[in-house]
Order: C-alpha cells, then sequence, then structure tokens
C-alpha cells in the first residue's frame, strides 16, 4: 500500500520503482517463455534485515496471490 515512483530503465522486460514505505527500491523481471513466465522482485535498499525479512513474506505472499490468480484466469 506504500506509494511508489517508476523509475527509468532502459533494459527490456524490467521495471524499476521507488518505494515510499520504508524508503527503498523495487526490480521487477519479467521472463516470458513459450510455456510460462518467470517473475522476479528484488527490494533493494531496504533500511536493516529486519525489515528485509517482513518484506520477503510479503512479497512471496504477493507473488503467490498473483500465480493463483492467473492460473485461474488460464
Amino acid at each position: 500500500d506504500a506509494p511508489m515512483t517508476r523509475r527509468r530503465t532502459t533494459a527490456a522486460n524490467v521495471a524499476r520503482f521507488d518505494w515510499a514505505d520504508p524508503a527503498s527500491r523495487i526490480v521487477v523481471s519479467v521472463d516470458p517463455k513459450a510455456d510460462r513466465t518467470t517473475v522476479w522482485v528484488s527490494h533493494e535498499k531496504l533500511p536493516d534485515s529486519a525489515t528485509a525479512d517482513v518484506q520477503k513474506v510479503a512479497w512471496r505472499k504477493r507473488l503467490a496471490a498473483l500465480k493463483s490468480l492467473l492460473e485461474r484466469e488460464a
């Protein structure tokens, strides 16, 4: 629910964002293949390891929900 601002990138299939709370950066990479697509999220510049642990759990839940949604629609 934190505000995000998109950053410029020249890389194909990559989106970069500044995340406001906690102040950090998110990099989303998408690798489309014939039979499936892989998505990676890297949450960088977090203030400490405790925050990183919280965000790791949150991103796993978000990506699992996205996978579930996309599999239902397929």
